[in-house]
């Protein structure tokens, strides 16, 4: 289930922002380790003070590099983690943290936030899904952003904060079963079995923390309906905001592309409305269908090959492709290189960017083009109404 209240910073957007309470803790856990929290913050452009007050939020992608840069300068590969647990519990939530614990059940808890996750930020997603083979229930985790390069420790540090509020909400009760991450280990899978107590795999198809069925309907302990009515208010008065169009294509996109279901058809059927009005809306927010069909592929194949080990006969499978052949051919046009050459050096190329790739030209053209298209169609249909629907 995915929320039509959660909003996102989609690619076309400058940027997503993240409440600045996601690093709470952030100075006090570096100094033990024996770093300088001030000169990482600022290297990274991260600034959680400004005219003497505390900011309420920050850009998500600074804190991506914050978290990357500060597991380099530590020596830790595992500081999303050890961040994440330094924090505990539901505290970086905010608001959602009331409305969240005072509700009857941990399911009811989640379908909450998954329904106004952009009071914590507007960068991500939390998506639940239910496990084909085995009707396990999972939480899917997705970054709206493109072009977001060492995104290792924020995924980390984000699923271990999820692990912990899952505990803390259900009084201890309940506990991850099993986590996926996209990316290839940075720390020992020791280290992660250790943390999470549970199994752990990397270099998967999408990021996702499982439990059982019977987890969902765990009860939440002390919860108090009038905390929540008040919680429940803030919430809507402060963050009414509606997930862009364009945004919800992208993760649909995202699901779908390994299962040969990324057509504009495909994607209208699962938001429920017809292909054409699709393409107008879209083109409402200065998007086409397929300069995302492409931007989708571009990313998560520069995700998959930069940040996992898994073979390239797979990332083309995983992102729509027939033939390892065609995700080379894509790659030279995305990037400037071959798969294998971005695998060995992903920093050398910086990260992705439809503004810079070989092929941007002729995608803008066809952006254009569907946006023209699209707009031609509307005002068609438009002229050919009956006179009673018009004047209806």
């Amino acid at each position: 289930m995915t929320s039509s209240r959660n909003s996102s910073a989609g690619p076309a957007s400058t940027v997503g922002v993240v409440r600045a309470d996601a690093l709470r803790g952030y100075a006090d856990l570096v100094r033990a380790l024996g770093g300088d929290p001030e000169a990482l913050l600022s290297c990274a452009g991260v600034r959680l003070h400004e005219s003497g007050r505390a900011v309420q939020t920050i850009p998500y992608h600074k804190l991506t590099r914050l978290l990357h840069e500060t597991a380099l300068a530590t020596g830790r590969p595992d500081f999303g983690l050890r961040l994440a647990a330094h924090q505990g519990g539901t505290a970086v939530l905010g608001p959602l943290e009331v409305a969240m614990r005072n509700l009857p059940t941990l399911g009811e808890a989640f379908d909450y936030f998954i329904a106004h996750a952009v009071a914590f930020s507007s960068a991500v997603s939390i998506v639940r899904e239910i496990e084909a083979e085995t009707g396990r229930p999972y939480f899917r985790f997705e970054m709206y952003l493109s072009r977001l390069p060492h995104a290792q420790q924020v995924a980390e540090h984000a699923m271990a904060l999820l692990h912990h509020v899952i505990a803390a909400l259900s009084g201890g009760k309940v506990r991850s079963r099993e986590l996926w991450f996209t990316h290839g280990p940075v720390s020992s899978l020791g280290d992660y079995r250790r943390y999470f107590g549970t199994r752990v795999e990397m270099n998967m198809p999408f990021t996702a923390l499982f439990l059982a069925e019977a987890d969902l309907a765990t009860t939440i302990p002390d919860t108090r309906e009038t905390l929540f009515t008040l919680a429940d208010a803030f919430i809507d008065h402060e963050y009414s905001m509606t997930t862009p169009l364009s945004a919800q294509v992208r993760s649909i996109l995202l699901r779908n592309l390994a299962l040969g279901r990324a057509t504009k058809q495909d994607v209208a059927r699962q938001i429920g409305m017809h292909a054409r009005t699709l393409d107008r809306k879209l083109v409402g927010e200065g998007r086409g269908f397929r300069s995302l069909l492409e931007e989708v592929r571009r990313d998560a194949a520069y995700r998959y090959l930069a940040e996992s080990t898994l073979p390239i006969t797979q990332i083309a499978a995983m992102i729509g492709f027939r033939e390892p052949a065609v995700l080379t051919r894509s790659c030279r046009r995305w990037f400037g290189c071959a798969p294998r050459e971005l695998r060995r050096a992903p920093g050398r190329l910086g990260s992705p960017s439809v503004a810079t790739s070989p092929g941007a030209d002729l995608l803008a053209r066809v952006d254009t083009l569907e946006r023209e298209n699209a707009r031609l169609r509307g005002v068609i249909e438009a002229l050919t109404r009956r006179p009673s629907e018009t004047a209806s």
